[in-house]
């Protein structure tokens, strides 16, 4: 699956159930289907905000490639294993789902 992600042509997505709190500077991320919470890496959540479907893995190794100043291969392999991370905490469209989901890990608050 993991290789289909990061072709060429392929459009990664981010779940639309997803939940993205900033806690502590830090950014953690929690699909309602997903076994538990993650804390992503300030390149992982970046990358989140992009997979909106439409933008090609071709066109994310580029701008990596850019931002980071190193070659595309290089971005390529980045991309390759900050995808893995985000699709093995069920936070993409792709990533199995668990089973467990409907419990809220962060709740709204009280309305009175």
């Amino acid at each position: 699956m993991l290789d289909d992600l990061t072709s060429d042509s392929s459009t990664p997505q981010a779940r639309s159930d997803l939940v993205v709190r900033d806690i502590d500077g830090g950014v953690v991320a929690w699909s309602p289907d997903a076994p538990e919470p993650v804390v992503l890496q300030p390149l992982a959540a970046t990358m989140l905000q992009l997979l909106d479907g439409e933008v090609s893995s071709a066109e994310l190794v580029a701008d990596l490639a850019d931002v980071l100043d190193v070659d595309d291969d290089v971005a390529r392999n980045v991309l390759r294993h900050e995808l893995g991370r985000l699709d093995g905490a069920g936070l993409l469209t792709t990533s199995p789902r668990s089973g467990s989901g409907g419990t809220e890990v962060f709740p709204a608050p009280p309305n009175p």
